[in-house]
């Protein structure tokens, strides 16, 4: 399965560790983005997402001085062996020019963050 997740990738991601906030109709729920791209992010979570659902996503990178808010469409979602929800995959949809400066900034600082301990 992550083999076919990231040949649909539009961008290569990277794995980080914020915090962020979700709203689907009327739940809330919190999870942490475990990888980030300038297209959409994984949010670990054991909510059950359907996949299609539109959700609103939350999330300030280190860089940033506001939150990002942003509309995305639930593309995936994983489950662990037991069949317990572990995460989504989301495709932003209506993301800022700001936004994707920021977000672009960000994967930026990360990958030479790790270029530099190679």
């Amino acid at each position: 399965m992550t083999q076919q997740v990231d040949e649909r990738r539009k961008s290569q991601s990277k794995s980080t560790d914020i915090c962020c906030w979700a709203v689907s109709l009327d739940l809330f729920y919190t999870g942490q983005v475990n990888n980030l791209s300038n297209h959409g992010l994984f949010i670990n979570t054991t909510k059950n997402v359907p996949i299609n659902s539109v959700v609103t996503i939350e999330f300030l990178p280190p860089n940033a001085d506001k939150v990002i808010c942003v509309k995305s469409k639930v593309i995936w979602n994983r489950k662990d062996s037991t069949g317990k929800n572990i995460g989504i995959g989301v495709e932003f949809f209506d993301l800022t020019d700001k936004d994707k400066e920021v977000i672009s900034f960000y994967l930026a600082i990360i990958k030479k963050k790790g270029d530099n301990r190679k």
